[in-house]
């Protein structure tokens, strides 16, 4: 976030007229860490280190979220989406978590592109 401030004010932008709108964080899989929580808490608390403040928010919950953005007016829309059937998801995360554990450790390093 430091980095996205500080490229947008490379770019013209004044500090005093950044306007701040958090959405999303929806912790989606319960069966899993909730990620999002983490996320919000530490887009708060950056922002209030900065000294922002929070123009409109809509985080956390269950639910997924569609985010219209119109950077000229500064408009967001949104729509909460329905909770999704996440059973198979959770399913396929919990089989990768197992082929990891299942993995045998070591110093070897594996390349890709």
């Amino acid at each position: 976030m430091e980095s996205l401030i500080n490229e947008l004010m490379k770019l013209g932008a004044r500090r005093d007229r950044l306007e701040v709108k958090l959405f999303g964080g929806g912790r989606i899989l319960s069966t899993m860490t909730d990620v999002g929580k983490k996320n919000i808490t530490f887009a708060r608390d950056f922002l209030k280190l900065e000294g922002f403040k929070i123009a409109a928010e809509d985080v956390g919950d269950v639910y997924p979220r569609r985010v219209l953005y119109f950077p000229a007016t500064g408009v967001v829309m949104l729509k909460r989406l329905r909770a999704l059937d996440v059973s198979e998801i959770a399913q396929r995360e919990s089989n990768y978590l197992t082929r990891l554990a299942a993995k045998a450790t070591g110093d070897d390093v594996e390349l890709f592109e």
